[in-house]
């Protein structure tokens, strides 16, 4: 994953957390 390119790396992963979470669910 290359966070230095976006902008804000903290929502995108945020994002992913949210989708594994709810994978997980």
């Amino acid at each position: 994953m290359t966070v230095s390119r976006r902008e804000k790396p903290d929502r995108n992963l945020a994002l992913e957390l949210v989708r594994v979470t709810e994978a997980a669910a």
